[in-house]
């Protein structure tokens, strides 16, 4: 972490009032321990967001109309495409909003699963 970030973490206005005075294992408690979470609502959750999540399930991405299958396993750093730009597409994780919307349309737990394999994924790998 660099210097600058290590300062933030320091830097007490980062915390709304009623935040600020707490320890870092006191605010970790609290959000352990809370009772009420707000959570972005999402926009309205469609069918084509299920058709999208279905091809995330299968591993096949599509980027600047390219569609790529990867590996069960895939490795984050190689690039399917010529176009840098097509990996750089798959690091920002648009593609979580269609999981997000197919596990809210559907309750169907493979789309949360998948979601936090790829998350899971991409921290061990990147």
């Amino acid at each position: 972490m660099s210097a600058r970030n290590l300062a933030l973490l320091d830097d007490e206005s980062l915390f709304v009032d009623g935040f600020s005075g707490y320890s870092w294992s006191a605010l970790l408690a609290y959000y352990q321990n809370r009772t009420h979470v707000s959570y972005f609502p999402l926009s309205q959750s469609s069918g084509k967001q299920v058709a999208n999540a279905e091809c995330i399930l299968a591993n096949e991405f599509e980027f600047n109309n390219e569609k790529y299958k990867l590996g069960e396993s895939f490795d984050w750093q190689t690039n399917p495409s010529k176009d840098l730009e097509w990996l750089i597409l798959l690091h920002k994780f648009y593609y979580l909003k269609d999981l997000a919307g197919a596990y809210d349309y559907t309750q169907d737990e493979r789309y949360a699963v998948k979601w936090m394999g790829l998350i899971d994924s991409w921290i061990k790998q990147v």
